[in-house]
């Protein structure tokens, strides 16, 4: 009869057992423990102390074999019509536009109307960077890489009812700051988006704050913005004010 070994739950295969060479030598072994240690809590010091939290670490299950569109591209070729309406543009224009602080408005059909402040998700919920394409129904496409956490975290939070279908987003409405806004005096401003339930619980659209390892600039939404990427461009919206 074959002889049937049990092993415990602590039992540590060979493989994994620290090289006797390293054993033996106790003091380097502690030395570099302890580094190991210090290392992780100087990284917690440094953000509790307000360090910046870009570049974040790319999540490995979102980053496609793909060629990154030139940030220059990306950030010199935007849609903002609050702004104006020539895409070159944007970036100029929006140059002053204040992002920080920056709170949004949260309520509906939710445990309770509250204000959030965009720096304190960013801590509470952490970052990281994910590559998506990013397709304008114009027919012009790009690969980017942003920076941000999934939508789902945050509407858990929320404790949204059981009778909330649809998730409602608006634009920030700041004509002193967005010009474009007086330049389209008929359109029903402040520009609103809406996702189902079930969109925005997904894994894949995700709230960004930061784009090619850096924060989002004005022309690309800052301080807070959506990402859908399977829809087009103008679903993902931009510089969120409010939530419901």
């Amino acid at each position: 009869m074959a002889q049937i070994i049990t092993r415990p739950d602590w039992h540590i295969p060979e493989s994994e057992v620290t090289p006797e060479h390293i054993y033996r030598n106790r003091r380097k072994f502690l030395k570099e423990m302890s580094f190991v240690g210090a290392s992780a809590l100087l990284a917690q010091s440094q953000t509790a102390r307000g360090a910046s939290p870009y570049p974040a670490k790319r999540n490995g299950l979102y980053s496609p074999p793909l060629h990154i569109t030139p940030p220059k591209y990306a950030l010199q070729y935007n849609n903002f019509y609050e702004f104006t309406t020539d895409k070159s543009e944007v970036a100029e224009v929006s140059a002053n536009f204040r992002t920080s602080p920056w709170k949004i408005k949260a309520g509906g059909l939710c445990d309770k109307a509250v204000e959030l402040d965009t720096d304190d998700l960013v801590r509470e919920f952490g970052l990281e960077e994910r590559v998506y394409r990013f397709r304008c129904v114009e027919a012009w496409g790009m690969v980017v890489p942003w920076t941000g956490f999934p939508l789902h975290k945050l509407l858990r939070k929320l404790k949204p009812s059981s009778d909330a279908k649809f998730v409602k987003f608006a634009t920030a409405l700041k004509p002193d700051e967005m010009p474009g806004i007086a330049k389209l005096p008929h359109y029903p401003w402040p520009y609103t988006e809406g996702l189902r339930m079930d969109e925005a619980m997904h894994d894949l659209t995700m709230v960004v704050t930061g784009i090619y390892g850096k924060r989002l600039p004005p022309q690309n939404g800052a301080p807070i913005r959506l990402i859908i990427p399977w829809k087009y461009g103008f679903k993902s919206i931009k510089s969120i004010d409010s939530i419901e």
